[in-house]
């Protein structure tokens, strides 16, 4: 995705002292979300099983405070579920980012009011046909659909773009 490429940028990983990316999902825990990011940004972590999310909100927020970090919530869902998110961050510094890919661009906007959030467009038919033959057919020197897969990949393609 745009945003994994941003995240893994050699600039990126230069300018920010920490990164995180979690993956957010419909069906998500606050305290698994915090877990994984303060594992992410941690250089040791102690047992967090028995902390409450206050305890593991200030945690995020102690190990985050003063330096400059990406965090990525991938794939958010709503605005409560940002808002029980968000007090674990430290806006004390300019250079911090907290990067969200949202199906609903309320969800963004209601994050930063002030941004514009980047949607993503569709790709054409051909393109997505490059790029399922490019990403599912690995083994294949020139990477080419095998003659019986390329009615099922373009029926694939067809619902995709």
């Amino acid at each position: 995705t745009c945003a994994k490429e941003v995240y893994n940028h050699g600039d990126v990983q230069t300018f920010f002292d920490c990164r995180a990316w979690v993956y957010v999902s419909q069906q998500f825990r606050t305290r698994d979300i915090l877990q994984s990011i303060i594992k992410q940004v941690a250089t040791r972590t102690r047992d967090m099983t028995k902390l409450l999310e206050e305890e593991l909100e200030e945690m995020l927020y102690k190990l985050l405070q003063g330096r400059h970090y990406l965090v990525v919530l991938d794939d958010i869902w709503s605005a409560t579920d940002f808002d029980s998110l968000a007090k674990a961050f430290p806006s004390d510094c300019s250079g911090n980012k907290l990067l969200l890919t949202t199906r609903n661009n309320n969800v963004a906007l209601h994050a930063d009011a002030q941004s514009l959030p980047h949607e993503l467009r569709f790709r054409n038919q051909e393109d997505s046909w490059k790029l399922l033959c490019r990403k599912a057919f690995t083994e294949s020197i020139d990477r080419v659909c095998p003659q019986q897969l390329e009615e099922i990949g373009q029926e694939i393609v067809a619902k995709c773009s």
